[in-house]
């Protein structure tokens, strides 16, 4: 018996669906339903078709094919492809009340493709587009990831009604058992049925298009007689002339039948003639088994297969004797004599297993079986070598269905954590399996149609907590407890998961495209691909070592992988857990290879030990090349892309299932190969361990061979994690890689092509976004891209090149790089982790992305931490980093010095969130840095920018003042200055010294004073105490003489007012400390529209400014102080709330308003400083006399105090009476020289104007300053009585009675000096008096008076004379 796993050749790669599948489903309902048809059970059934390639449609049609499966009366079909995503691709028909017959086939015509069914009771064609109606041109260009429709994604059920129903019991035929179908050159579907007898049934649709005409015939076994003759024998003596297989096949112009039946004959028929054409017998060529007796069931069969040139047929037949199984390969020809002959090719000894399905290409044979078992077994033999060492069956290492008895759980790791790995990781069990046992668990109803991955394991956990919940009976469960029975729990779930997964694996169908030589095992419940091996694997896999590994591997080199494999069934699942977990926590390996060891050399291992040591040193050299093997750096020697022919490369296995099988392929390969290295360092830590010949085999070993091995240990170990690993989801990737990019940003192209909430391995993300580009880019240097080339040389190329990009000791580092640029952070920052303290290789690279990682995470101070690793006291050399810095080439010492700054620079742009880092970067650029540098200042503004920000004041200021370059210092002084006086931080920054920069800090100063709104702003205070400190004491004045002034033009308000005080107090004061002569300002002179005209304006409406003057004005204090009184007035004004008054005002306006809130004191000053007479203020008081009381009320009025009075005028005025003791009291102080009447004047002109009396006060005095000038008045208001008894009383006091009331120093006597009586007014008056009838006693009186005085003036007179 021969067994498939002797040499081994290829590996199953499963395609499991993770995700829900999303089925259209069509029922199709021919009315041809019997009750008898039910009852029937056929077999599950399988195949497929791939596309014929089509170079002008080659991304289209190329590694896309179709597999179907049928179950009773259900047929499924799903399209895939490698390349393109396909969208709509699974279609389940459902024909119901009829089971479907073997032989679904599948054809392509120009514009659709046909798929030929053939149930009991009917026939069916079904015609879909093709794809290259659903491709765009071919001559665009497809990007990296590219979605199309199926050919399914429009079914519908009008596409469906092309078919034919069966009448057996009319053409007097038993039911169909098997049919095989044709689609001819015309477009007509042919359906060969068989039946129980010899005769097959044959019914032919023509196209739709030209009537769908349906014919129906029976072939028989002989001509015409035989024919006639035929129906009158009956069905039991025809019985073994029944058909088991059948098989049509186009030549020229005719269709030919081949049928085997159960007697091991082949005959062959012609569909136009009906004749029968030749026939040949299988057991002619069997002698051993004349009878084909006892060979029931399906154990023959039949299928067929052509050349390259698609003209020469091959019929494969397999047959089961009692001595053994056997296939028969057989052509049939036409000889030249005419005819038709069917002759034997070959005869080949198969396995001893039972046959599922077999394939059989030009020059290939492939078969798959059940083993006793119930495993699978999938052999493959070359049939044009038989006779050379590659002509022997080779196997499929095939996926266990059967789970591994036990399994152990790692103390370091949660069973949940550790369950969900291989539950979920790797896609380890397909979507429906685990749908399937959630539903044992009673929560198949809460799941979703559309249900996702995520979602998926959310439900299992939920599931699984729900189970221990339901199993603790304690009310308290123990920590040791609770860790057992979720042990349990989720042990008895993985259990049941398994068991469903293992009925799902059941082998179905098997179908191999002849073009590319694609293999594919349909089970039921996915589809899996069949990879070629490398020839380690199939040492390792293989129970004998296989002749074809000869060619690249020497005897010694065989001989050492025998003692790997016999090492590698020495070692417990135990022990592989333990030092798997030792690597992954960076364990020390001669601990880790100790424990192994001991293990090995114990007694029951004795004998293998030994064998393994002889063989060792009897191969020795053979092993440092077997070591030398395992480096993928050394087997795929990197090359340089120049993306020559990528157009044609683009879509390669870039779809979403070609990711998944890829990525599938890359563990696989990584598993093996971490398991080899693994098992290779094992065996020589055992040869050391063991002591023999420890001169010379230890010494190599221990100083090269094991240093060298444990490298490549680590590197698979990272590499397999790297596959096993899941990625983050890519929904959210776009919104926060703008750091990442900023910091390390790549021209190569990689970006995030398919964003999806859905978890995948990192493998597959990395493949699907940017790696796979980089690996077909990469193909392209090496092949043209040959369809038949794809699964014999391209495949394993693309699996080795897409490992060496993810190999730890590459020399592009692109794998980390697209990590940190698709945001896999936390993925990337573990697979550093697993190469640190060990790799070299890239170490710049990987530090300088992990850095950027941790950035884009927020973690700046471990971020920080790297970037100043990178950089100690050298700059970093590797290409990448240079890229990122901006240059390439080679450097000498002194441009290496030159680029630490820029990397810092370069570095520190995205910190921009985090500034205590960016002070530590700047601080390590500048210990790095030469003084000379030019990049020197821009490192100390950034120094000092952070140190700001971070309100460290003092660092930043000797940062600014350690600055070499004055702009850059003049700049971070600006900013100093601002920040302070917006902080109001005025103390700190008076203290420091600015040495050098003093003038500087002045002019800035006085800037941003100028520059900044004035309300809101502290620099003139700055300036103020900075001229202070200095003892500049005029300057000081100044600039608060200048604030005061901004004040008074743009702020309004009671608090604008009470800082124009404090700034001319400060003035002031400052002014009074320096010399006289040096007491005063100087200030430009203000300019400005004038208030009644408006701005000049450009044509746009913007205002024209105005250039200033070049004149100053010369302010001393006294001008100041005038100033501070207006202000402090105004401020007055201000608090009596005094509505509409816009400030500034001139004194004369001030005086007016002061005097009408009743200031008249605070009025009478501002009048004395600037110069003005006091008439507003008298003319205020005689107002609020004339609004009190009578001025006769003054004599009940109680006299109040003058200084009282003075400090509240207003209370005064709304005492009865006290306003004219207030004018009173202003009169008397304000005009005291004897003689001067203005202001008497002033206040008698307005009581009179206004019909008042005088006040007897108000008039004595003024009888006594000027007597004349009060009749003046009087008589000019009519006052005639009034003016007419001072008349009287002023003769009098000339003539000596009561001068002192007139202010008189002497009388009308002759010794005296002479006086003098106004004679004019008088006559004026006499006038008056006298054209009044009223007054003419009063005239009369005053006539008397003057006829008195002159009779006495004659008499003096003439006394004098005398």
């Amino acid at each position: 018996m021969l067994e498939g796993n002797k040499y081994v050749k290829f590996v199953e790669v499963p395609l499991r669906e993770t995700s829900p599948p999303k089925w259209k489903e069509l029922t199709i309902n021919t009315g041809a339903a019997q009750s008898t048809l039910e009852d029937i059970k056929l077999t599950e059934r399988a195949g497929g078709y791939a596309y014929r390639e089509d170079p002008a449609w080659a991304n289209a049609t190329r590694n896309r094919f179709i597999y179907w499966k049928t179950n009773h009366n259900v047929l499924e079909l799903t399209e895939e492809s490698l390349d393109v995503d396909l969208v709509g691709n699974k279609l389940r028909l459902r024909f119901q009340h009829t089971p479907l017959l073997e032989g679904v086939s599948i054809f392509e015509t120009r514009n659709n493709l046909v798929v030929l069914a053939a149930t009991i009771a009917s026939v069916h064609r079904l015609s879909f587009p093709h794809p290259r109606l659903l491709s765009p041109d071919p001559g665009s260009q497809f990007p990296s990831a590219y979605s199309i429709r199926s050919v399914f994604f429009d079914a519908s059920a009008t596409l469906l009604r092309d078919y034919h129903v069966l009448n057996h019991a009319g053409l007097g035929t038993t039911l169909s058992h098997n049919s095989c179908s044709w689609l001819g050159a015309n477009g007509e579907a042919i359906f060969v049925l068989g039946t129980n007898t010899s005769t097959l049934f044959v019914v032919s649709i023509d196209p739709q298009e030209v009537g769908g005409q349906v014919s129906t015939m029976e072939i028989r076994k002989s001509a015409s007689v035989t024919r006639f003759l035929s129906g009158i024998l009956p069905a039991s003596m025809r019985s073994d002339e029944a058909s088991l297989s059948l098989l049509c096949h186009q030549a020229d112009d005719d269709i030919f039948i081949f049928a085997l039946s159960r007697d091991l004959r082949i005959r062959q028929w012609s569909y136009r003639s009906q004749d029968l054409l030749s026939m040949c017998s299988v057991l002619d060529h069997w002698p051993a088994s004349k009878s084909a007796s006892g060979l029931g069931g399906r154990q023959s069969c039949m299928v067929k297969a052509t050349d390259s040139s698609g003209v020469d047929v091959y019929l494969g037949v397999y047959a089961c004797f009692p001595e053994g199984n056997h296939f028969f390969v057989f052509q049939p020809i036409q000889p030249q004599g005419g005819g038709y002959k069917i002759v034997l090719i070959t005869n080949i000894r198969a396995p001893g297993n039972d046959l599922v399905d077999f394939c059989l290409l030009d020059s290939t044979l492939w078969t798959l079986w059940v083993q006793q078992n119930d495993e699978p077994l999938i052999c493959t033999l070359c049939i044009d070598a038989l006779d050379s060492p590659s002509g022997s069956w080779a196997g499929v290492h095939l996926q266990p269905s059967v789970p591994p008895e036990k399994i152990t759980v790692p103390a370091t790791l949660d069973a949940r954590e550790f369950y969900l790995e291989k539950i979920i990781g790797q896609n380890a069990f397909s979507f429906n399996t685990l749908y399937k046992v959630l539903g044992t668990y009673g929560r198949r109803g809460e799941l979703s149609a559309d249900h996702g991955r995520r979602n998926l394991k959310e439900d299992i956990v939920s599931t699984v907590e729900s189970e221990i919940h339901a199993n603790v009976v304690e009310v308290e469960l123990g920590d040791q407890d609770y860790v057992s029975l979720a042990l349990q729990c989720w042990g008895k779930f993985y259990y049941a998961c398994t068991e469903y997964h293992a009925v799902g694996l059941k082998p179905l169908g098997l179908f191999v495209d002849p073009s590319t030589g694609m293999a594919a095992l349909i089970r039921r419940d996915h589809v899996s691909l069949l990879r070629p091996c490398e020839w380690q694997e199939s040492c390792i896999l293989s129970e004998e070592l296989p002749q074809w590994c000869s060619d690249v591997a020497d005897e010694g080199v065989q001989a050492l992988a025998s003692c790997l494999k016999m090492i590698n069934s020495c070692l417990t699942p135990d022990l592989l857990v333990e030092f798997s977990q030792g690597l992954y926590f960076m364990e020390d390996f001669q601990s880790l290879i100790e424990k192994v060891v001991a293990h090995l050399l114990g007694p029951e291992y004795s004998i293998v030990v030994n064998k393994i040591i002889d063989t060792v040193h009897t191969n020795l050299p053979s092993l440092k090349k077997l070591i030398d093997s395992m480096d993928l750096s050394l087997v795929n020697p990197g090359t340089t892309p120049r993306g020559l022919h990528f157009s044609v490369w683009s879509l390669l296995f870039g779809s979403t299932t070609g990711c998944d099988f890829m990525a599938a392929c890359l563990h696989q390969v990584m598993q093996f190969r971490f398991t080899f290295c693994q098992n290779l360092l094992l065996l020589q830590g055992l040869i050391v361990a063991a002591g023999h010949n420890r001169d010379a085999l230890d010494r190599q070993i221990s100083r090269k061979l094991i240093p060298e091995t444990q490298r490549l240990v680590r590197a698979y170990y990272a590499a397999l994690w790297a596959t096993e690993a899941e990625g983050a989801p890519l929904a959210n990737a776009l919104e926060g890689g703008i750091k990442g990019m900023t910091i390390s940003s790549s021209a190569d192209g990689f970006g995030i092509i398919s964003q999806n909430a859905e978890q995948y391995g990192l493998v597959w993300v990395f493949l699907r976004n940017g790696g796979g580009e980089a690996v077909r880019r990469q193909l392209s240097e090496k092949y043209e891209l040959e369809p038949s080339q794809i699964w014999t040389a391209i495949l394993p190329s693309f699996i080795s090149i897409a490992a060496e990009l993810i190999w730890p000791f590459s020399d592009n580092c692109t794998f980390p790089r697209s990590l940190l640029e698709l945001n896999q952070h936390f993925q990337l920052q573990e697979y550093v982790r697993l190469l640190t303290d060990w790799c070299s290789n890239n170490w710049e690279t990987r530090t300088y992305l992990l850095a950027t990682s941790f950035l884009v995470c927020h973690e700046y101070h471990k971020a920080c931490m790297l970037y100043q690793k990178l950089a100690y006291e050298r700059v970093p050399t590797e290409p990448y980093i240079m890229q990122q810095i901006g240059r390439t080439g080679s450097m000498d010492s002194s441009s290496e010095l030159s680029l630490l700054p820029l990397y810092f620079l370069k570095v520190i742009d995205a910190f921009t969130d985090a500034p205590d880092c960016v002070i530590s970067l700047a601080e390590a650029a500048l210990k790095c840095t030469p003084k000379d540098d030019p990049r020197v200042p821009g490192l100390w503004s950034l120094l000092f920018k952070y140190q700001l920000q971070l309100g460290h004041i003092t660092e930043a200021y000797h940062a600014m003042i350690q600055n070499p370059n004055g702009e850059h210092r003049n700049v971070c002084l600006q900013q100093l200055v601002v920040v302070l006086c917006e902080r109001r931080q005025l103390s700190t920054f008076v203290t420091f010294p600015f040495k050098g920069v003093e003038t500087d800090v002045v002019h800035i100063l006085e800037a941003r004073a100028r520059a900044t709104d004035v309300a809101e702003q502290h620099y003139y205070d700055v300036l103020y105490c900075m001229h202070v400190n200095s003892k500049k004491y005029r300057r000081a004045a100044s600039a608060m003489y200048e604030h005061a002034f901004r004040l008074q033009q743009e702020a309004t308000g009671s608090e604008s007012l009470k800082k124009q005080e404090l700034c001319l107090l400060a003035a002031v004061n400052c002014l009074l400390l320096v010399k006289p002569e040096d007491a005063w300002v100087a200030m430009p002179l203000p300019i400005g529209r004038q208030p009644d005209r408006s701005a000049k304006r450009d044509n746009t409406g913007e205002e024209i400014p105005q250039a200033l003057p070049g004149k100053l004005e010369v302010i001393q204090v006294e001008d100041v102080r005038r100033k501070l009184s207006l202000v402090r007035a105004w401020l007055q004004l201000n608090e009596s709330s005094q509505e509409g008054i816009r400030m500034p005002l001139t004194p004369e306006e001030t005086v007016l308003l002061l005097v009408g809130c009743g200031h008249f004191n605070i009025a009478i000053r501002i009048c004395k400083q600037f110069s003005m007479n006091l008439n507003p203020v008298f003319e205020g008081v005689v107002q609020q006399c004339i609004k009190s009381l009578p001025a006769q009320t003054i004599r009940s009025a109680r006299a109040i105090n003058p200084q009282w009075i003075i400090e509240n005028p207003k209370a005064v005025l709304d005492i009865p009476g006290q306003a004219w003791l207030l004018l009173r009291h202003y009169l008397e102080q304000h005009e005291r020289e004897p003689g001067t009447t203005r202001y008497h004047r002033l206040i008698t002109s307005k009581l009179l104007c206004n019909g008042y009396s005088l006040p007897p006060w108000l008039t004595e005095s003024y009888k006594k300053r000027d007597a004349p000038e009060l009749l003046r008045l009087l008589i000019a208001y009519s006052r005639l009585e009034e003016a007419t008894d001072i008349s009287i009383e002023y003769v009098d006091a000339v003539l000596g009675k009561g001068k002192e009331y007139f202010g008189l120093t002497s009388a009308l006597h002759a010794n005296l000096p002479p006086v003098w009586l106004p004679h004019t007014t008088f006559d004026r008056l006499l006038v008056a008096l006298k054209s009044s009838p009223k007054m003419e006693s009063q005239h009369q009186k005053l006539s008397q008076k003057l006829k008195d005085y002159f009779k006495t003036l004659e008499r003096v007179s003439f006394a004098m004379r005398r």
